[in-house]
């Protein structure tokens, strides 16, 4: 894709943010996509090109399987990181509440996920409550 040309033709449409590959160390056979884009309409004018069909042709050719996952902002203006910074908030009060297992499960995951030092993800059963 990079010599046919086609990243730099995605680069340059109207309300591409960015488009970057990256290529783990450890494995030679995935390549991590991420592209963001200015809204809904920019995003299904790209999905409309022709270059989308290139594309098509060159994973049926090469092969190639796919996983997709999206992910969007949390805040609206949460373009850069000073952006997040600023419009953080801190909770002091709670309710006397208690939370479902299902929404600590999430939280519990969103945090295990999180970057860490050398990748080192500690699973569920180190977690401890005090």
């Amino acid at each position: 894709m990079i010599n046919e040309g086609i990243v730099d033709k995605i680069r340059a449409e109207k309300g591409n943010i960015r488009y970057e590959y990256f290529f783990p160390k450890e494995d030679k056979e995935t390549v991590l996509l991420i592209d963001c884009w200015k809204d809904k309409e920019a995003l299904d004018a790209h999905h409309k090109t022709d270059m989308m069909k290139q594309i098509a042709v060159l994973r049926e050719k090469y092969q190639l399987k796919m996983k997709v996952e999206q992910y969007t902002n949390v805040l609206k203006d949460n373009t850069n990181f000073e952006t997040v910074i600023r419009k953080r908030t801190a909770t002091r009060k709670f309710k006397d509440e208690k939370i479902s297992k299902d929404k600590l499960d999430k939280i519990l995951e969103a945090g295990r996920l999180a970057p860490t030092a050398k990748n080192i993800q500690l699973g569920y059963a180190t977690v401890k409550f005090i």
